[in-house]
This record gives structure tokens, C-alpha cells and sequence, in this order.
């Protein structure tokens, strides 16, 4: 699976299965991982898994 396919199937189960509240701070520490994921990767502090 690709990175953007782990993350699209967990914000599913978070949008499915978390009360409101739960889910937003789900989704913002989401967003927040993805950024700095992103930003390791173009700073190559990290290779892209294969």
C-alpha cells in the first residue's frame, strides 16, 4: 500500500467509528503527521518506502 492509501484507510475508520470531537482531534493530529511526513521526505531525512 502506498502512504496515501494508509492514510485515506485510516481517516475512513476515524470519520466511521470516533463521536465528533474524538474525530477532529483524530483528524488534526492526521494532518499534522502528514506534514511533517512530507516535510522529512523532501528534506531527505527520510527515504520513501519502496
Amino acid at each position: 500500500m502506498e502512504d496515501e492509501e494508509i492514510e485515506d484507510v485510516i481517516r475512513g475508520l476515524v470519520e466511521e467509528h470516533l463521536d465528533e470531537e474524538t474525530r477532529e482531534t483524530a483528524l488534526e493530529w492526521l494532518e499534522t503527521r502528514a506534514a511533517a511526513y512530507q516535510a522529512m521526505l523532501e528534506l531527505g531525512l527520510i527515504d520513501k518506502k519502496p
